[in-house]
């Protein structure tokens, strides 16, 4: 789903992510991947509908989505209802991301060389 771009410099080390740092990953990641737009959208509908009938701003639902979405994506996506029809790919998202993540000293992308402050 997210093919490797760039190449590593050096060796890596692993190191775990603060609750934070994983709550804004799984965030970030979910809410800026094509294949989720459609489940986003539905979520406006859901936040639409439980106001029963209320007005609700747009700067209101995305407050609603940065708050609420990351506990209402993986309980849609792991619904028996609809459990046969979702991706491996989406169920893998649901899950969110591992607790470690890999730093590298330096790492190359698209021309440009960027390095640790400690390097």
């Amino acid at each position: 789903m997210f093919p490797q771009q760039g190449k590593p410099v050096g060796d890596s080390t692993t190191e775990p992510f603060t609750t934070l740092e994983k709550t804004q990953a799984h965030r970030y990641v979910l809410l800026n991947c094509a294949s989720v737009k459609p489940l986003i959208n539905e979520f406006k509908h859901h936040i639409k509908r439980s106001t029963r009938g209320q007005r609700v701003s747009t700067t209101e639902v995305e407050k609603r989505i940065s708050k609420e979405f990351l506990d209402w994506f993986p309980k849609r996506i792991m619904n028996p209802d609809i459990a046969e029809t979702i991706s491996n790919d989406m169920k893998v998202l649901a899950q969110g991301p591992a607790q470690d993540a890999r730093r590298f000293s330096a790492y190359n992308i698209n021309g440009f060389k960027f390095q640790n402050l400690s390097r």
